[in-house]
């Protein structure tokens, strides 16, 4: 299965420094992560690069795999010529040559607060997207930089963790379990007492702390902040809230949204591409720059993908992609939220026609069809009748102009 013969605006391809750059110098473009790339453009998918600084062994100080690391030649003060390195400056410049004019943001690593992606300390990677957004806007100034985005699992220790330092207790452990409800993680609370427990092990006070310190510089760093999300979609409209505030309003994009369920939850593929539908809705609404869903699915993590562990689609999740990309994949000329009485209710104005994406917290409650509109279900499905019974799966409503 190929993403870009979907109606995709976006695509997320990886691009490692040593493929591209296996001696200092030496430049090959004839390679596989270029070739994608390449393809996509043809097609007219826009690109959003992730650059890793891993493979290039003659650069980089660790030869970890799979690791990026800092370049031996990064240096503790900015250099106005090149940055903090002058071997990672010129790779890049490489790069935004190439694509000059044809890339709208690239993002700079992959969750650095993790170890096996990062091997260097937090202000070492703000000092390579430094060097990253200095050669492209020596080059291509009018490409946005985003940042390796936090991990989903991150947000939830986050974000309970402020709501905890408020005195807001209840809702903080709350919060904590609904967050952590469908996660490879057993991560269950019934006290602020558990809460602040698991705020001191070891293991995630390192992790929090090199958020922290990230969230606190990201403002003056990038030009977009990254963020990954696969926990239930009623809480995605508070992690961008807590995002911007945290960034001072900055512009907040997804290279990394997904859905997570536990592998003995009843009708998991169902519930993801449920979830896929609410995510996209939610994304249009929230404003996200850009919304990439993560395609594969990871058994390890609880992640129902477009295809499974054998890269075979799953017609459920596949299906909901594609109504999704059909229905609601354009820029809205004007949003309006129309929740009420216990109905989520995301109502886009398009240049050619109004859709509507609506579900119910709870069964019962209908909601009739106007004159002249469709109704759909979450995969797509024309639904027939002049109403329709809300309940928690999706529906889109459209009205053709």
């Amino acid at each position: 299965m190929d993403i870009t013969d979907f109606k995709v605006t976006y695509i997320r391809l990886t691009i490692p420094w040593g493929v591209i750059e296996p001696e200092r110098g030496k430049f090959t473009w004839n390679t596989e992560p270029i070739r994608r790339i390449d393809r996509s453009l043809e097609k007219g998918v826009k690109v959003i690069p992730v650059i890793r600084a891993v493979g290039a062994n003659w650069a980089l100080r660790s030869q970890v795999e799979g690791c990026s690391s800092p370049p031996k030649d990064l240096e503790d003060k900015f250099n106005k010529e090149y940055g903090y390195s002058k071997s990672y400056y010129d790779f890049v410049s490489e790069l935004a040559k190439r694509y000059k004019g044809k890339l709208e943001i690239v993002v700079i690593e992959n969750e650095v607060v993790a170890e096996k992606f990062w091997c260097g300390s937090m202000d070492e990677y703000l000092r390579l997207l430094a060097t990253a957004r200095k050669a492209f806007r020596d080059v291509d100034p009018n490409v946005k930089i985003a940042d390796s985005g936090l991990p989903s699992l991150i947000w939830g220790v986050l974000i309970s963790k402020e709501l905890l330092s408020r005195g807001e207790e209840e809702k903080a452990v709350n919060f904590f379990n609904t967050y952590f409800s469908q996660s490879f993680i057993t991560a269950k609370v019934d006290s602020a007492q558990e809460l602040e427990a698991i705020f001191d092990k070891k293991n995630v006070k390192e992790k929090m702390e090199k958020a922290e310190y990230l969230l606190e510089r990201l403002n003056g760093s990038v030009d977009i902040v990254n963020f990954h999300f696969y926990e239930p979609p009623k809480l995605l409209p508070e992690v961008v809230s807590f995002i911007r505030e945290k960034t001072g309003g900055m512009p907040v994009m997804t290279n990394e949204l997904g859905a997570r369920y536990t592998l003995d939850e009843p009708e998991r593929e169902q519930k993801a591409a449920e979830d896929l539908v609410k995510k996209f809705a939610l994304s249009q609404a929230l404003g996200l720059k850009a919304a990439i869903w993560f395609s594969f699915t990871n058994d390890e993590h609880n992640i129902v993908g477009l295809v499974d562990e054998k890269r075979r689609g799953i017609g459920v999740t596949v299906e909901a992609f594609t109504a999704s990309m059909n229905f609601l994949n354009s820029h809205p000329l004007s949003y309006r939220n129309l929740s009420s009485n216990g109905v989520e209710w995301h109502s886009f104005t398009f240049q050619d026609r109004k859709v509507d994406v609506l579900w119910s917290g709870s069964e019962g409650k209908a909601v009739s069809i106007p004159e002249g509109c469709e109704a759909y279900d979450f995969k797509g499905s024309r639904i027939a009748g002049a109403e329709i019974k809300m309940t928690s799966s999706p529906v889109f409503i459209v009205c053709e102009k």
